[in-house]
This record gives C-alpha cells, sequence and structure tokens, in this order.
C-alpha cells in the first residue's frame, strides 16, 4: 500500500510529524510520498532524510485527486493522510480492508446530533485498481458515499473526549455504528489520530493528545530549535522512594525492577522501617554493588513516616514512589521522564496491573483484577482541580489512589508542602488530594506500567485494629473538610462528593456504626469543626439502619 501525505510552506512540519508517527508506529516497509505543494527545497530535503531501512519516504510534485491512480501506476491502493494526523498503530489491517466492491473507504463524517454530512477527507483509502477498471475519479468515488470505515481509523480526540453532554459514549457508539463500552476503549484501539484546527497541538498545547504529537515532534526534522539548553539541576533526575519493612522475599524483585530502567541518572533510596528478617542485608548488597543505591535504616515508623524522611533527603529533580513487594514494567521510568520534561508536568499518572501471589488468591481477593485500572482516558495537560473535578462530576470514573503510580515534580511537593500522613493506613489518601489541590499541570497515561503483587497479610489485605481505621478514616477525612475552603466551585463540589464516599466507605464496611466512640475520638484529634462529620457520619447509620430493615423484612 502507497501512503501519500500532502504538505504546503504552512504544513510540512506537521506532514514531518505524520511521517515521524508512521516510520514508529505503521509498520514495516512503508511506501511514503509527500506531495509537495510550494514547499521550499530545505523542507523537501529534510523530508526525505527521513527514509530508512523501515520506510521510504519520497517527495514529488502535488497532483490533483484525479490524478492519482495515474500517478501511481504500481499501486492498487493508496492511503491518503492529512499533515493533521498522527498514526499511533500497524496500518497493516487498514491496507488489507475489503471495501465492499467501493474504490473509496472513509471514517462517516456528522454534523449535529448524528446527521451524516460526507467522507472524512483526512483519511481515505484508494482502490486505485478500482478507480482504473470503472474510470471513475476519486470525486466521483466519493459522491457515490464510499466505504464506511470503523472510526478507529480517523479518530478525532476533540469529539471523542468532549463533555459526555455534548458527546456521551452511548452517541458515538450509535453514529459510528460500534460496541465500545468506555471511551477509553476507544481511545486505545484508535489506529490514527485527526487533529481538528480549533482544538490542535500547534495551537493548542494542552488539547487531547496534544502531549502524544509533541513527542512524535521532538523526533522529526520538525522539532524546534534547541537553542540555549536550561541548566540542568544538580543531582539525578529520579529518586525513587522505597519504604521496606520485612520484605525478604521480594525486595530484591522490586530493585532489580527499577535498576532494570536504563536510567543511570537515579537514587534509589530505601527506607528500611526496622525490619526483623534479612532485608537489610538483602539491601546492604545492593547498594554495595549499585552507587545509585542508598540504605537508610530506621525504627519502626511506618510507610507514611518513611517517605517523608526520604523526600527530606531526596535530590532528584522528580520523585518516584515504589512498594518493596511489587515490580515496575521495564521503560516506564523512562517513559515518565520524557513526558513530563517535554510538557513541563508537575505530575503524571498511569496505570497498574496486579498479579497474584499465589495464584490461588484471585479467587478471594477478585477486585484487585481492575482496581488499578481507570473507566475512561484523559488525554490532555490538565490542572489539579479539573481533573479531580472532572473524575467526580460523574460516576463513570473510578478513584484509586495509589501513589506508587505517578512521577512527581518534587519542587511541587516542597513548595506546596505536600506529605504523607503518619497513619497505617489510607496514608496516600491525604498525600493525593493535597498534590491534585496543588499541581498546576497533570497528564494521565493508560499505561499499566506498575505491576502489584497481591499476597496475604499486606498493606492492601491485611485488618487492621479499630483505632488504627478510625485515625485513618479521620485523617482523610480532616484533609478533604479542609479542601472545602477553596473558592473553585468545581473543585468544592468534587470534594464534597469524595468526602461523603470516604465515609460511605467507612460506614457502609460497618465501622462509624459499629465504633462510633472510637470514630468520634479520632474525630475530635483531626478536625476542628464536627458538624459536616458527623452529620455525614449520622445518614450513613441511618443508610445502615435501613438496610438492615430492608434485609428483615425480605427473610
Amino acid at each position: 500500500m502507497e501512503i501519500c501525505i500532502r504538505a504546503t510552506q504552512q504544513s510540512w512540519e506537521r506532514a514531518a510529524v505524520a511521517v515521524q508517527s508512521l516510520k514508529r508506529h505503521g509498520g514495516d516497509g512503508l511506501k511514503v510520498s509527500v506531495l509537495a505543494d510550494g514547499l521550499p527545497e530545505e523542507s523537501q530535503r529534510l523530508l526525505a532524510g527521513m527514509s530508512d531501512a523501515d520506510i521510504s519516504v519520497t517527495v514529488r510534485p502535488d497532483v490533483p485527486d484525479e490524478a492519482l491512480a495515474a500517478s501511481f501506476p504500481a499501486a492498487d491502493r493508496l492511503l491518503l493522510l492529512s499533515p493533521d494526523c498522527l498514526v499511533l498503530s500497524p496500518l497493516q489491517a487498514l491496507s488489507d480492508m475489503d471495501l465492499n466492491g467501493m474504490a473509496v473507504g472513509a471514517v462517516r463524517r456528522f454534523k449535529g446530533y448524528g446527521t451524516p454530512t460526507d467522507l472524512d477527507p483526512t483519511v481515505l483509502l484508494l482502490d486505485l485498481a478500482a478507480l482504473r477498471k470503472d474510470g471513475q475519479s476519486v470525486r466521483d468515488a466519493k459522491k457515490n458515499s464510499g466505504f464506511p470505515l470503523p472510526v478507529r481509523w480517523a479518530y478525532r480526540p476533540a469529539v471523542i473526549h468532549a463533555e459526555d453532554a455534548v458527546w456521551s459514549l452511548d452517541k458515538l457508539n450509535q453514529l459510528y455504528g460500534t460496541t465500545y463500552t468506555t471511551k477509553k476503549e476507544m481511545y486505545q484501539d484508535a489506529a490514527i489520530a485527526v487533529f481538528d484546527e480549533g482544538c490542535a497541538p500547534w495551537s493548542s498545547p494542552d488539547a487531547p493528545m496534544a502531549p502524544l504529537w509533541r513527542h512524535e515532534r521532538l523526533l522529526s526534522p520538525a522539532a524546534p530549535a534547541a537553542g540555549q539548553p536550561a541548566p540542568k539541576a544538580e543531582g539525578p533526575a529520579i529518586s525513587v522512594i522505597m519504604p521496606c519493612w520485612n520484605s525478604e522475599l521480594w525486595v530484591a524483585e522490586a530493585l532489580d525492577s527499577i535498576l532494570a530502567q536504563g536510567l543511570s541518572s537515579i537514587e534509589i533510596l530505601c527506607m528500611d522501617d526496622g525490619s526483623t528478617d534479612t532485608t537489610p542485608d538483602i539491601l546492604r548488597r545492593y547498594a554495595e554493588k549499585d552507587r545509585r543505591v542508598r540504605v537508610v535504616r530506621n525504627e519502626t515508623h511506618g510507610q507514611g513516616w518513611e517517605r517523608n524522611q526520604a523526600l527530606s533527603l531526596a535530590e532528584g529533580e522528580y520523585i518516584y514512589f515504589m512498594d518493596s513487594d511489587d515490580r515496575l514494567a521495564p521503560g516506564a521510568l523512562q517513559t515518565l521522564l520524557s513526558f513530563s520534561e517535554e510538557n513541563g508536568l508537575d505530575v503524571i499518572c498511569f496505570e497498574g496491573a496486579s498479579f497474584y501471589d499465589p495464584e490461588e488468591l484471585r479467587e478471594k481477593y477478585p477486585d484487585f483484577d481492575s482496581r488499578y485500572t481507570r473507566k475512561n482516558a484523559w488525554p490532555a495537560v490538565y490542572s489539579g482541580h479539573d481533573l479531580f473535578s472532572r473524575w467526580y462530576k460523574t460516576d463513570t470514573e473510578k478513584w484509586f489512589v495509589c501513589c506508587v503510580m505517578m512521577l512527581i515534580r518534587r519542587s511541587l511537593l516542597d513548595e506546596k508542602h505536600i506529605r504523607f500522613a503518619h497513619t497505617s493506613m489510607y496514608e496516600d489518601n491525604v498525600f493525593y488530594y493535597q498534590l491534585f489541590s496543588g499541581a498546576e499541570r497533570i497528564m494521565c497515561l493508560p499505561d499499566a506500567f506498575y505491576l502489584r503483587r497481591v499476597r496475604e497479610s499486606s498493606t492492601m489485605t491485611g485488618e487492621k485494629a479499630p483505632e488504627v481505621k478510625a485515625e485513618a478514616i479521620a485523617a482523610v477525612a480532616a484533609s478533604l473538610t479542609n479542601g472545602l475552603n477553596t473558592e473553585d466551585e468545581g473543585f468544592r463540589e468534587a470534594t464534597l462528593t469524595r468526602l461523603y464516599r470516604h465515609m460511605t466507605l467507612s460506614s457502609t464496611t460497618g465501622f462509624a456504626a459499629a465504633q462510633p466512640d472510637v470514630f468520634q475520638a479520632a474525630c475530635q484529634k483531626q478536625v476542628s469543626s464536627l458538624t459536616l462529620l458527623n452529620a455525614l457520619a449520622e445518614r450513613q447509620r441511618a443508610v445502615l439502619d435501613l438496610r438492615r430493615q430492608l434485609g428483615k423484612a425480605a427473610s
């Protein structure tokens, strides 16, 4: 299959990015022709220079659509791409697609609520053999409606990721004849992204999927001139902070996954929290072999305390938190670092996948299978307030609090005095909320970089004493209550929703109702005004009473 991209003096940089995305994601053995219209010689030279062993790039004069079949006499099929495209996955399936006897394939465009207009001209699959046989021009073939390609071949981020009130998933499925269960599934299935001028990366740098486009641009001849390099901060690029307590069975595996990331500019702060097994010996051996590993031994204080202590010692520009019984996927830190630097991010979030140790635990803890995946894709750059509010505007997004699934700019933590609560559970809930309160630029990747070990007696599965639960629940509630003072109405509403759900969680597990005295005492230590918390707790106790009555009536 031949691929053509039209380029003018105004669009050649975008064409270069499209070609770069073809090189990286389109597949092997591609033949790309850039149809130049008024393109300066230097731009033509740079585009032609993108050829390598996997892709052939030829610059040739532009021809009208009607002359394409004659201009490529040896080709049976041709993919005509707009320079405003970004290729995300191999194109072989598109090349092999049956057009059901039609000469043109394209994604349908819609106007308003589902009124079909015409074929989307940004991605056209042309059956040149059929055009020659029937003596049709491309224009005539387009008039005959053409074959409707699946939406994944011309995925428009500005439309797909609009508010649900404008373009809901049900509406999109109805218009495109698809059966996606989430917008995230739609996003991950996209093979070619098409940018609309009003919401394009070159004009709106924080638009949906702009970071992906920017990443390809920096690899292409269209990358902006380097100029005077910004002074690099002294010290490592990333400080990995890993609390360890009696982790002798897993800590080597965790460390190996970090050291295998391939980053030399990294430090790993192993905070031994008073381990009584051979964990300190294992850490010492790693530190002796690799200067990037530092070991700090303390008395037992808990994860939150150890992380805070490590933050005071960290020298990296970015902070990554790791648990000593889990693993990190290869290449994760380099990807996170690249996106953070390219987009000036405060925080970049990602997702996780669970594995069971042993596998028999899957039946006991089935919810971990999907606990660390979001329902929707969040492909733009957001402020912390905006993203938090979007997540709580509807019930379509899951909230999972995991400090191990984000890379954070250290200066943000210091400037905003963001630290962990000194509790034995939920300590990262407080941290997470403070982080979203203070961050200006957050991005989310749908990649499951973090590999969570599900085992017995871990922080996630172990049972806690009532007093420990009470202290943790109240600490989170206190942080959320303080956040209600914001002037941002959307953020305040989202905070109130989160507070309500947090109290609902504590009550539906029976804790606030079963241990009211313990809970009340913990709240008094954490919150100056208990009016809201008392009202919420009382409401949830009433809900529990109602459920009990309904249960008795049903029986």
